[in-house]
């Protein structure tokens, strides 16, 4: 197999503005038997008839519209490996790029070292312009090895993004490859799921950055206040939690480290989050969960509530007071989860 077929699968949704850098970086590639997927998720008229566009620049490049439930990026690009043809995948975002030498790069070194599953490159971190910062995006664990880098992922702390490998198409064989149920955290579920799964794969920390991932320049200020999105993020918290604890391959202990540092992430949410916006469905939603995981009893639930009360009906005429209480509340339960691990 001296020449495979890769295979680049774009979700994209409304990303015009950037997705001709995107597109470029795809067709300025020095290797050329590839092919480019682009999955739309919904876009607008004007967006879709852009997209189209591209097609004349490369009968290489397929546009696909999304068209089933649910609606986000796992679901498109999991109709682009359904339709993909080639040996090798990539997935690129809408607003990413490509070093002209990445294909060649990485199907070169894949042929190289032959019997894995997937191999990860090094990518670069930038806002606006690739030249502009010198930011590794990739982390490295201590010791080698998958556990270490299943560990990561289960912490939070992303060791690769999901351009970063390239893959066998013959390993993303599920029906369902991305967890179609989330549309934040998708990457690190996928990379847990299979990981744990057993595939093998090489890690190569030394070569220069072949890809560049765009960080977003809204400010976590932004996003925190952006009730719609908080609503979202909460919903694929609980779904990643319980898609998680279910992967039985990932071993008891682990399991159990990682529902010790999801408890202590909820306990933030509620603290910041769930009751500065009064979000009765999702307290009891996390409330539940840990009374069930036993971090909380029934007492300091009736609490939590009468905090929560406080708050929505403003009994306090000093603005802060019910937030203090919790705050407080919620300080002592982390010193008792860390008390007990």
């Amino acid at each position: 197999m001296n020449n495979p077929l890769v295979s680049i699968i774009i979700p994209t949704f409304n990303r015009i503005d950037l997705f001709e850098e995107t597109i470029n970086s795809v067709l300025n590639q020095t290797y050329q038997n590839w092919e480019c997927i682009i999955v739309d998720d919904g876009s607008s008229e004007i967006n879709i008839g852009k997209l189209l566009s591209y097609k004349n620049k490369s009968e290489r490049i397929i546009f696909l519209q999304r068209n089933r439930l649910p609606s986000g990026v796992s679901t498109c690009r999991n109709i682009g490996v359904e339709k993909a043809l080639g040996d090798f995948v990539i997935f690129l975002d809408s607003d990413d790029i490509l070093h002209p030498e990445c294909l060649s790069n990485r199907v070169s070194f894949a042929q190289d070292y032959p019997g894995k599953d997937f191999w990860v490159f090094c990518a670069k971190e930038f806002k606006d312009n690739i030249h502009e910062q010198n930011v590794i995006h990739n982390k490295y664990p201590k010791n080698e090895g998958s556990s270490e880098y299943l560990k990561m992922f289960i912490r939070g702390v992303i060791p690769f993004c999901v351009m970063a490998p390239i893959w066998k198409k013959e390993c993303l064989y599920k029906p369902i490859i991305f967890n179609e149920k989330l549309s934040i955290w998708e990457d690190p579920e996928f990379h847990i799921r299979l990981i744990s799964s057993g595939l093998k794969f090489k890690v190569f920390k030394n070569l220069d950055p072949d890809c560049y991932y765009r960080k977003n320049s809204r400010s976590k200020k932004e996003f925190s206040e952006n009730k719609q999105y908080f609503k979202r993020v909460l919903e694929n918290k609980y779904v990643f939690y319980r898609e998680i604890i279910s992967i039985h391959s990932l071993g008891e202990s682990i399991i159990q480290s990682y529902k010790k540092e999801f408890k202590e992430n909820v306990l933030y949410f509620i603290e910041e989050y769930l009751i500065k916006y009064y979000s009765i469905r999702f307290f009891f939603v996390f409330i539940n969960l840990f009374y069930k995981e036993k971090v909380i009893n029934f007492r300091e639930i009736k609490k939590l509530l009468i905090l929560l009360m406080i708050r929505i009906l403003r009994v306090d005429r000093y603005e802060g007071i019910g937030s203090w209480r919790i705050k407080r509340f919620i300080k002592t339960k982390r010193k008792q989860l860390y008390a007990k691990s």
